[in-house]
C-alpha cells in the first residue's frame, strides 16, 4: 500500500433541472447517522429524480481526509474545524461511481476510496465559518484524490492525500510582525519563497492557500520534482541552497482569486491538481499529442486540454481533469524513485484534533479548548468530546449553535444570499445551517455572463437561448485584446457560427449588446485571462518559477558575476577609489566646520549665513521666508 503526506470531475454530473427532495428529512437522517452505533445505521439515503431518471444515493461520513493527529494552528479566535457534514458514497446499483460533498449541499463526482494520504497546509487569508472552511479544504483534497487515485502512474496506483496540519492565518496574524505573509503586496515568486523558507520536513508536501490577486493571471506556483539530481518536489528536505538560505522545496501555493474575481471551485481544484503534478515531476504539456485543445481537428479540440496544460482552463471539458501520457510518464519516473522516502500509512480520526468526526458529539481540542459546551480531549475516557450536561449543542458542531450552548433562533442568518441561492437561516433545533434554497434556473448571474443551475452559477448566458459558448476572435481578424474578452455564442457543435453577443447574428437574443467576460475568465482559446480592463492577457506560465529558480540556485548567475569582475577588475578598482575619494573629501570638508575640544586644532570656521539676494542698490536683503524666521 502506497501512502503520502502533504501539509494543509472527474466525470461530473452537471444538472440542468431543479432538484426536489425533503431537505429536513435529509438533515434528520444526517443527525441519526452521526449518533449511530451500528454500521448499517450510518448510511444516509437520498433519492431524487433528474435528467429523466431516478438517482439513489448511498452515503457515509467521510473520515479519510484528515489524519488522527491533525494539528490546527491559529490565534485561538477560530472555531474548531467541523468535518461531520462531509460525505462520500455511490449511486446505488451503479458501478464505478463516487459522490462526495457535504450535507449541505451534496455534489456529484467520481471514483474510489482513500488508500494513501498526504498532509495539506492551508494558510487561510479569507474569512469563512468553520463549516465552510472545512468544506473548502475537504473539497480540494477529495477532488485531487479522485484524479490521482484513478490514474495509473506506470503501475503505481491509488495515490491519495489527507490533511495533517492546518495553519490559519487570520486577522490577528495579519497584525503580527513575525508573520512573513502579513504584507499585501507580496509577489507570487516571493510568496512561494516565504512558504519554502519554513521547515516542512514532517510532510511530503506543504501547500499555502490564499485569496490574493497575483500578476499575469497566475493561479498557482510549485517546485517541479525530478527523478535526477535537481532539487524540488515531493519529499524534498529543508537544506541550504546556492543563495545561502535554507529552504524546503516540497512546497506550492494556490490562490482562489484571478483579476479581481474568485475562480470557480472546479478551476481551483484543477489548479491544485496541476501544481501537485509539478511537485510529482510533471512539466507543462507541450507536445501536440498532449495538447489536443490546440489541435486543428474539431473533435480533438472539443475534448479540451489536460491538467498540465500551461495556460487557462474552465474545467468543463472531458480532458480537463485527466493527466496526459506526457505527464504520466514524467510522474511515473519520479514516483518510482521517491515513493519509498516519505509516503506513509493513514490512520483513523481521533478526539482532540478540533474536528467533529464519527463517534464524537463535539471536538474543541485539548488545552486550547475554550468551548463551554464541550468536554475537551483532556477529560477522562467516556467524557471527552461529548456535550456537557445541560447544553443543547456546541459551536464546534456548526454555525447555528451559540456560545451559550443553545440553538440559535430560527431568524438568525447563517449563510448569506448569493447570485443563485437565497439566504439561509438557522432552523432553531440544529447546530447545522440548513441548505440554501436555489433561485430559479436560468436566472442570470456573474454580471449577466452566466446563468444559475441548481443554485450554482455554472451555465453560460448562451445556454439560456439554446446556444453554447465559444472562444472569441475579433471581427476583423486582428485579435484585438478587448474583443477577445467578449462573450461569444455559437450554435451547438457549429464553430462557424461563433460570434459576439454584440453581432447582428445574435441581435434577437442580446440586442447587439456587448457582454464582456468577468476578470479572470479564460480568453484567446484558453491562452490567457481577461483582466480588470476587459483585455485579454496571455499567460507566461513558466516565467515566475524560472525567475525564482535563477535567483536561488542558478550557478551560471554567480559564475557570470565572478567572470565579469575578473574581466573588468580595473573598473571595480576605479569605483572603489572614487568612493574612497568622495568619503575623504566629505570628512575633510566637515572638519573645517566641526568644533573640537582639542585646543591644538584651529578654531572651527562658522557655517555660511542665510542665503541673500542682492537688492537694486547692491545691498543684501533677506527673502520673505528668512525675514519671517528672523522675526
Amino acid at each position: 500500500m502506497i501512502l503520502l503526506q502533504l501539509v494543509v470531475t472527474f466525470c461530473c454530473l452537471h444538472y440542468t433541472a431543479g432538484l426536489s427532495y425533503d431537505t429536513e428529512a435529509l438533515h434528520q437522517r444526517h443527525q441519526r447517522a452521526k449518533r449511530a452505533l451500528y454500521p448499517h445505521d450510518k448510511t444516509v439515503h437520498l433519492d431524487f429524480h433528474a435528467h429523466g431518471r431516478h438517482f439513489a444515493l448511498r452515503m457515509k461520513r467521510d473520515t479519510t481526509l484528515f489524519t488522527p493527529d491533525l494539528v490546527i494552528e491559529d490565534s485561538g479566535d477560530q472555531p474548531p474545524l467541523d468535518t461531520s457534514h462531509i460525505y462520500s458514497g455511490e449511486i446505488f446499483g451503479e458501478k464505478n461511481t463516487l459522490i462526495h460533498g457535504s450535507i449541505i449541499p451534496i455534489s456529484m463526482a467520481q471514483r474510489a476510496a482513500v488508500l494513501i494520504h498526504s498532509v495539506f497546509e492551508r494558510m487561510k487569508e479569507y474569512q469563512m465559518s468553520a463549516v465552510e472552511e472545512s468544506d473548502k479544504i475537504s473539497s480540494h483534497v477529495k477532488a485531487i484524490n479522485a484524479i490521482y487515485q484513478s490514474t495509473d502512474f506506470g503501475g503505481i496506483r491509488d495515490i491519495s492525500f489527507i490533511v495533517k496540519r492546518v495553519r490559519i492565518n487570520g486577522t490577528k496574524e495579519a497584525n503580527d510582525e513575525s508573520n512573513p505573509f502579513r504584507f499585501s503586496s507580496i509577489g507570487v515568486e516571493r510568496f512561494l519563497q516565504l512558504n519554502s523558507e519554513q521547515n516542512h520536513d514532517a510532510f511530503c508536501l506543504a501547500y499555502l492557500f490564499t485569496d490574493r490577486d497575483f500578476d499575469d493571471g497566475v493561479l498557482g506556483l510549485a517546485w517541479v520534482g525530478s527523478s535526477g539530481g535537481s532539487s524540488g518536489g515531493i519529499c524534498e528536505k529543508h537544506r541550504r541552497y546556492g543563495d545561502g538560505k535554507y529552504q524546503s522545496l516540497n512546497t506550492g501555493i494556490i490562490t482562489v482569486q484571478n483579476y479581481g474575481s474568485h475562480v470557480p471551485p472546479r478551476v481551483s481544484h484543477i489548479t491544485f491538481a496541476h501544481e501537485v503534478g509539478h511537485n510529482f515531476g510533471s512539466s507543462h504539456d507541450s507536445e501536440s499529442k498532449c495538447t489536443p485543445g490546440e489541435s486543428t481537428d474539431r473533435n480533438e479540440r472539443k475534448q479540451g486540454n489536460y491538467i498540465m496544460y500551461a495556460r487557462a482552463t474552465r474545467g468543463n471539458k472531458h480532458n480537463n481533469n485527466k493527466f496526459s501520457d506526457c505527464s504520466i510518464q514524467s510522474i511515473s519516473s519520479v514516483l518510482a524513485k521517491k515513493r519509498g522516502i516519505c509516503f506513509v500509512e493513514s490512520g483513523e480520526p481521533s478526539c482532540g484534533n478540533g474536528l467533529v468526526e464519527e463517534g464524537e458529539e463535539c471536538d474543541c481540542g485539548y488545552d486550547e479548548c475554550n468551548d463551554p459546551c464541550c468536554y475537551s480531549a483532556n477529560e477522562e475516557k467516556g467524557k471527552r468530546c461529548t456535550i456537557k450536561p445541560g447544553a443543547e449543542c456546541s459551536p464546534s458542531q456548526g454555525p447555528c449553535c451559540s456560545n451559550e450552548c443553545k440553538f440559535k433562533n430560527s431568524n438568525t442568518s447563517c449563510r448569506l444570499a448569493s447570485d443563485c441561492a437565497l439566504q439561509s437561516f438557522c432552523g432553531g433545533n440544529s447546530a447545522l445551517c440548513p441548505e440554501s434554497r436555489p433561485k430559479t434556473d436560468s436566472t442570470t448571474c456573474n454580471s449577466n455572463t452566466q446563468i444559475c443551475q441548481n443554485g450554482v452559477c455554472a451555465g453560460s448566458i448562451c445556454n439560456k437561448y439554446g446556444l453554447e459558448e465559444c472562444s472569441c476572435s475579433s471581427e476583423d481578424g486582428t485579435n484585438k485584446l478587448t474583443e477577445l474578452c467578449h462573450v461569444c455564442c455559437q450554435e451547438i457543435d457549429d464553430p462557424t457560427t461563433c460570434s459576439s453577443t454584440s453581432s447582428d447574428k445574435w441581435a434577437e437574443h442580446f440586442n447587439k449588446t456587448v457582454i464582456s467576460m468577468q476578470p479572470g475568465s479564460p480568453c484567446s482559446d484558453y491562452k490567457g485571462y481577461c483582466d480588470v480592463l476587459k483585455r485579454c492577457r496571455l499567460v507566461d506560465a513558466d516565467g515566475p518559477l524560472l525567475r525564482l529558480k535563477k535567483t536561488i540556485f542558478n550557478p551560471d548567475l554567480y559564475e557570470n558575476i565572478s567572470d565579469w569582475l575578473a574581466a573588468y577588475w580595473w573598473a571595480v578598482v576605479l569605483v572603489c577609489l572614487a568612493y574612497l575619494l568622495v568619503m575623504i573629501g566629505c570628512i575633510g570638508l566637515c572638519s573645517f566646520f566641526t568644533p573640537s575640544s582639542n585646543k591644538a586644532y584651529p578654531e572651527a570656521k562658522p557655517l555660511p549665513g542665510p542665503l541673500r539676494k542682492r537688492g537694486p542698490n547692491g545691498r543684501a536683503r533677506y527673502t520673505a521666508a528668512q525675514r519671517s524666521s528672523s522675526e
